[in-house]
């Protein structure tokens, strides 16, 4: 019997991307559209970074996460790992600007 205790919200990541043997020849201006995301991730980021700070303070003093910023947090995550992807060329899919 296993004495770990086990997390009543359990919830995990998932990606997957799909293998294609054949690819655009414009994949080499890919890098173009950083210009654009890189200022959505940077203003995202600064938004997180505060949430995070909040985040600490109620865990210190409450004993316990805040559900909402911890949400806002797994889909940052989730939008920079699909971005991620794309630009080292993983997948053709281009991911949204900002993800729902």
């Amino acid at each position: 019997m296993d004495s770990t205790p086990q997390s009543p919200k359990l919830s995990s990541v998932t990606y997957s991307a799909e293998y294609s043997p054949t690819i655009s020849r414009l994949f080499v201006f890919r890098f173009l559209t950083f210009f654009v995301e890189g200022w959505v991730v940077y203003g995202w980021a600064l938004w997180l970074s505060l949430n995070m700070f909040v985040q600490f303070w109620i865990m210190l003093f409450m004993g316990a996460r805040s559900e909402g910023i911890w949400k806002r947090q797994l889909r940052f995550i989730r939008h920079l790992s699909k971005w991620q992807g794309y630009m080292m060329y993983l997948t053709d899919e281009r991911p949204k600007w900002i993800e729902d």
